[in-house]
């Protein structure tokens, strides 16, 4: 099919947009793409959809997410990290069942790919409903989403419920398990992975280095939040007498395809040594100003090299899963704490949402960009709407203006998953929303959780 007369954001490595361009699909593959009149010549018999002049985006890539989470959304508005995890999170994993997991899990695949996410890496794959792994994976496949899940690996000290813990040996036979039944399911859309608890607050070293070496042996992705807190910076610094990124090196987290999540407490010091290695660091602007953790350095980071991510996190300290909006709060974090309107352009912020993600994966060769051979994910925008209106910029109009509500179309592997703002692959919203709905007040009963009531 002929994708004719969208404004062409392409995130290629020369920033080119084309305001009146053409995309040519065939199978998962952009074939050709250029201006209008160009593409209609030479293919003058293909089927044509077309876009009106409606903005078109690679697809975005979401770093960071907890696909369970939506069912203790706003549950816990205004507590800090650990009395959050104590007083909700936690309580609430622990009452887990399998049906649960997946009618939220559902809800957020939704969500994500209603607002543009076409690709996601989980993060605790399988945390408090062990079960849940297999049945995430077969909702992947049927959505028609790209993803990634890290099955949780933990062992050691911890403050969490007895049945949040597992056994290390039990975390890293279910990660092989998993990986022979499912990696590279779907045409390559699903991967499986690593998801390592916080050092010192889940997962000791010898743990973290088990799991670093299956890791890099089978080159699978690992996730782990990382420097959230100042106290887990001064746990690392008092247990090992290391920085933060030599200690991450001394356990084998500094490799490509390792997922440090949030970075907020990394300074300086660090980045030479992250940028160097390969690994990226996920920034989620949403959850740490909620939090009250702090602001990550994205933007020293990114000066010195470092790869940077975008991620949504889990919807109650977000709460929300657009990665269009998070776009725009990521770059106003950074202009608020440097006091410098320059910081973080709009093309800076789309590329930490698309092609960084990518690249974070291994897998920038293959999405990310707008550009031939790479698969055709992408994301249609609908600028005739009162606040995208004039689109002087399209690219400004995208990242400060627009959010998941704008999105038209999505294809993943060059299928439409998203018609006129609708899933296709998932039940109707409104049917995920009343199960959702109905299984977050059993949960919360039975968690003996009251909605921010502390």
């Amino acid at each position: 099919m002929l994708l004719e007369n969208g404004i062409l954001i392409t995130v290629d490595d020369n920033g080119t947009v084309l305001p009146e361009g053409s995309i040519l699909v065939r199978g998962d593959k952009i074939l050709d793409l250029g201006p209008r009149e160009e593409m209609h010549a030479r293919y003058p018999d293909e089927p044509v959809v077309p876009l009106e002049g409606k903005i078109v985006i690679p697809g975005l890539v979401d770093c960071h997410v907890h696909l369970e989470q939506p069912l203790f959304r706003g549950c816990a508005d205004n507590l800090p990290l650990l009395d959050w995890l104590q007083n909700c999170v936690w309580p609430c994993q622990a009452a887990l069942e399998l049906d649960d997991v997946v009618a939220a899990a559902s809800v957020t695949i939704y969500e994500m790919l209603r607002s543009g996410t076409t690709t996601f890496v989980e993060t605790l794959t399988g945390v408090g409903c062990a079960a849940a792994a297999d049945a995430v994976a077969e909702l992947i496949l049927r959505s028609g989403i790209r993803g990634v899940l890290p099955r949780v690996v933990m062992g050691g000290p911890s403050r969490l419920p007895e049945r949040l813990r597992e056994h290390p040996e039990l975390c890293l036979s279910e990660v092989l398990r998993l990986h022979a039944r499912y990696h590279g399911a779907g045409d390559g859309r699903l991967s499986i992975g690593l998801g390592l608890r916080t050092p010192f607050r889940g997962a000791d070293p010898e743990v973290i280095r088990r799991a670093t070496s299956l890791a890099a042996a089978e080159d699978l992705v690992v996730s782990v939040h990382f420097m959230e807190t100042t106290s887990e910076r001064e746990a690392v610094k008092a247990e090992t007498g290391l920085a933060p990124a030599a200690f991450a090196a001394s356990v084998g987290l500094l490799r490509p395809k390792t997922f440090l999540v949030h970075g907020v407490h990394l300074d300086e010091g660090d980045f030479d040594l992250l940028a160097s290695s390969g690994a990226t660091v996920v920034h989620c602007p949403s959850a740490n100003l909620k939090l009250a953790s702090g602001i990550a350095r994205v933007w020293e980071m990114l000066a010195a090299g470092v790869n940077v991510g975008l991620g949504c996190d889990g919807a109650p300290c977000n709460n929300t899963y657009d990665m269009l909006q998070e776009m725009k709060i990521a770059a106003l974090a950074q202009r608020g704490r440097l006091g410098a309107a320059d910081v973080l352009p709009a093309e800076r912020v789309l590329r930490m949402a698309t092609i960084d993600g990518a690249r974070a994966l291994g897998l920038a060769d293959r999405i990310g960009s707008l550009e031939k051979g790479k698969k055709a994910d992408l994301v249609v925008i609908d600028v005739q709407r009162s606040h995208l209106s004039p689109n002087v910029d399209p690219i400004s109009s995208v990242v400060w203006c627009a959010t998941g509500q704008d999105v038209d179309m999505v294809f993943v592997d060059g299928k439409e998953v998203v018609v006129k703002g609708e899933v296709v692959t998932l039940p109707a919203e409104s049917q995920l929303a009343r199960e959702l709905a109905e299984r977050s007040r059993s949960l919360l009963a039975r968690a003996g959780v009251v909605p921010n009531r502390y």
